[in-house]
């Protein structure tokens, strides 16, 4: 009697074990790749992309607005909203295919979006960020356009106490300036020079990229404890600094360490925003003026740039592709202002029903119509 109970439990406790190893199998799935997770249609994990989304030829944003507003001087677009907020827009400008890509703010997302991008296609790129930008030379007016030269990060040092630690030194770490392609840049500014004019455009300076808006820019807090970059400590360092953002550097950076097969050119302008010395800060219609010629003086760069390796063999296939997509439903984010969309709310108590308030509404809306 007592083996015949130990042979129970000892089936139960097997079929428990199984049971925790197939619930576990069910959780699971393999990866092709751990070290950079693509779906079973190549997309990426974040940026939600994969060779037939996006071009060899990067315009990257912040704004979702300022990237369909940019993206509608292109044909044929194609938008990819990833998971991760990622919109990519990907069309045909003067017989060239670019990319409109938003990544929202700061140096990981922007990470994400230059290495997952150069995964995705093959042969060179071209990228260049167009953002805002805080100015700290009272010599530069908002509305300005800054071309930076290179570009340097600054890092706040999280371990650093303010009420321990006395050297205030301490506090941030800045990075040794990385430049920018020097073909690239010479190209873009020069563009930027023709349409707006050369005394609204500054392309000898240096950017200070920063990993945080706040302290790492100098803007001082009264909620927490933690030190503030003084305002002037990068422009002690480098007399030709001129910007504060968030973004610059991780793409010069990563450029600069692009291998020879995957080489990637960068370069960047930014809107001049808000003057920190003369505590100033553009009207929305500047910005929205900046916005819509630098796009085209961007699109402009980036179709007119020559790769040295000779035009990627992607370039004719993306075209052929985009030219044959079939139409589809627009997405929310590109829907036409001449169609709307119809909400109606599914609330508890008419869900069970054999026919609900909704399905109603729905049939005798079609009636109508």
């Amino acid at each position: 009697r007592s083996r015949g109970l130990g042979d129970f439990y000892k089936r139960q406790y097997q079929r428990r074990v199984h049971g925790i190893q197939d619930m576990e199998a069910k959780r699971q799935q393999p990866v092709i790749d751990s070290e950079m997770p693509v779906d079973g249609e190549g997309r990426t994990m974040h940026l939600g992309v994969n060779k037939d989304d996006i071009a060899n030829r990067i315009l990257t944003v912040g704004d979702f607005g300022r990237c369909k507003k940019i993206a509608s001087k292109l044909t044929n677009v194609k938008t990819t909203l990833s998971k991760r907020n990622f919109l990519t827009m990907t069309g045909i400008y003067k017989d060239i295919p670019i990319s409109i890509v938003c990544v929202g703010m700061g140096m990981p997302n922007t990470d994400f979006m230059v290495r997952e991008a150069r995964h995705s296609v093959e042969g060179p790129m071209a990228m260049i960020r167009y953002g805002t930008c805080g100015v700290i030379e009272d010599t530069v007016p908002v509305g300005d356009i800054i071309v930076p030269k290179t570009t340097l990060l600054v890092q706040q040092n999280y371990d650093f106490d303010p009420v321990i630690d006395k050297d205030p030194s301490k506090a941030f770490f800045i990075s040794k300036p990385c430049p920018a392609d020097p073909k690239l840049h010479s190209l873009l500014a020069s563009n930027f020079e023709a349409t707006f004019g050369k005394t609204h455009i500054h392309s000898n300076g240096l950017d200070a990229t920063c990993d945080t808006f706040y302290t790492c820019q100098g803007r001082k807090q009264t909620n927490f404890k933690d030190a503030a970059i003084e305002i002037d400590s990068v422009k002690r360092l480098y007399p030709e600094h001129q910007i504060f953002e968030m973004e610059t550097y991780c793409i010069f950076k990563l450029a600069q360490f692009s291998v020879p097969e995957k080489k990637i050119y960068a370069s960047a302008a930014c809107i001049g925003l808000i003057n920190r010395r003369l505590k100033v800060i553009a009207t929305d219609a500047v910005v929205l003026e900046d916005e819509d010629k630098g796009g085209n003086c961007i699109l402009d760069t980036l179709a007119s740039f020559t790769f040295p390796e000779g035009e990627p063999a992607n370039t004719k296939r993306l075209i052929t592709l985009l030219k044959e997509q079939k139409p589809i439903a627009q997405t929310i984010l590109n829907i036409p202002l001449k169609h709307t969309l119809s909400l109606i709310h599914i609330s508890e108590p008419t869900r069970p029903l054999y026919i609900s308030y909704a399905v109603f509404c729905l049939k005798k809306k079609k009636k109508i119509n």
